[in-house]
């Protein structure tokens, strides 16, 4: 028997559809190691990924822009998570970042809720956050 790798864009679907929280580097290669994950757009908002028809072409379309600008790193990953206050599940296009300060402030003009900590594999709500100009 031989072993099957599925294309990242399936891996990204499959682990949408278990509506599971995930990080999935985009170019793991490249080595972008940051702490802090941001979501800069977001792919998917709702109770059920698995009932959005287009959202393998909505991922197709994240990745590719990361194939097309190369070194540019339109995204550094794709990640998906459950807010457990309401249950809805969020698919995003992510950047990572060294500096909580710098996350915070992309995570404030992106009007994000929240931003995701690598190292402790916490949820970091915005509302709980100290101020950043």
């Amino acid at each position: 028997m031989r072993e099957i790798t599925l294309p990242l864009v399936q891996q990204i679907v499959n682990r949408s559809n278990s509506r599971r929280n995930f990080t999935k580097e985009l170019r793991p290669s490249v080595g972008v190691n940051g702490r802090y994950v941001v979501t800069s757009e977001v792919l998917f908002e709702g109770k059920n990924p698995s009932m959005e028809l287009g959202l393998r072409l909505i991922i197709a379309d994240a990745v590719d822009k990361v194939c097309l600008f190369g070194d540019a790193h339109y995204y550094n990953s794709i990640g998906g998570w459950m807010d457990p206050d309401t249950e809805t599940y969020y698919i995003g296009a992510n950047l990572h970042f060294f500096n909580l300060d710098s996350a915070i402030r992309v995570a404030k003009n992106t009007e994000q809720l929240a931003i995701f900590d690598r190292h402790s594999e916490k949820v970091l709500y915005l509302k709980d956050l100290h101020d950043v100009e």
